[in-house]
């Protein structure tokens, strides 16, 4: 409960805040370090620091800021910041912390314990609700299409893509889900071209810079599967540990 409580309570509480003071863009450009906290916590956790991790991480906050960067205003700039890095900090810790957590307890599947982080952080965001949200106010003005969107971001986007995300995080290696936190950018990327046409708003320079850091990010996570397997050659009984 404890770890769900930050990794999606405080994660959220500070992550809507930011959209408060900074706009869409700049909420977007400040999460790219989610990566190298990922593998600063696991370093803590673990006792040993893995420079080749670290490197790939801010490789792939390169090709985030590649992909995302459309200048930043200053207005509200250093509390909008601040805000963004405490949820990138609590994600990141509340990832590394369960896979930590999950090896320890092999025989604990995941179906079984993981209604509990959302447990935690219902407990967590409605107990800060209650002393910021005017509740009727609130209930009064919602449309068909705001529940509509809450129902799909509360059990699709949030409720299994964050279990699906927590299941995945067991199975890899630190570098790779350090990285693999930078890969939304060229994904949201190609399914807006793909799904939604914006091919057509692109600009040459835009195109680029979406090659270009996709490709970084993309390399990275290559890199950090290469260490794997190379592990995995010289002691096949740490494969999970990467």
């Amino acid at each position: 409960m404890l770890i769900g409580a930050v990794q999606f309570g405080i994660m959220y509480l500070a992550y809507l805040y930011t959209f408060t003071v900074l706009k869409a863009y700049q909420a977007a450009i400040f999460t790219i370090f989610t990566p190298i906290y990922v593998v600063l916590f696991d370093a803590i956790l673990t006792g040993k620091f893995r420079r080749a991790y670290f490197i790939a991480a801010v490789l792939s906050v390169v090709g985030a800021l590649i992909v995302k960067y459309e200048g930043v205003s200053r207005e509200n700039l250093i509390s909008g910041f601040i805000a963004m890095q405490a949820a990138n900090l609590a994600f990141a810790a509340g990832q590394v912390f369960y896979v930590h957590w999950k090896r320890k307890h092999t025989t604990v599947k995941n179906t079984e314990i993981f209604a509990s982080l959302y447990m935690g952080a219902t407990l967590l965001t409605v107990t800060v609700c209650l002393f910021t949200v005017d509740f009727p106010a609130t209930i009064r003005n919602l449309s068909s299409d705001n529940i509509i969107a809450l129902v799909y971001l509360g059990i699709i986007a949030s409720g299994i893509g964050f279990f699906l995300w927590n299941i995945g995080a067991t199975q890899t290696n630190a570098g790779t889900l350090a990285v693999f936190n930078n890969a939304l950018p060229p994904i949201g990327a190609l399914i807006s071209i793909l799904f939604f046409g914006e091919y057509k708003a692109l600009s040459p320079e835009g195109i680029v810079r979406l090659i270009a850091g996709s490709s970084l990010i993309v390399g990275m996570i290559f890199y950090c599967q290469r260490i794997t397997f190379r592990n995995y050659e010289t002691h096949p009984s740490h494969t999970r540990r990467g």
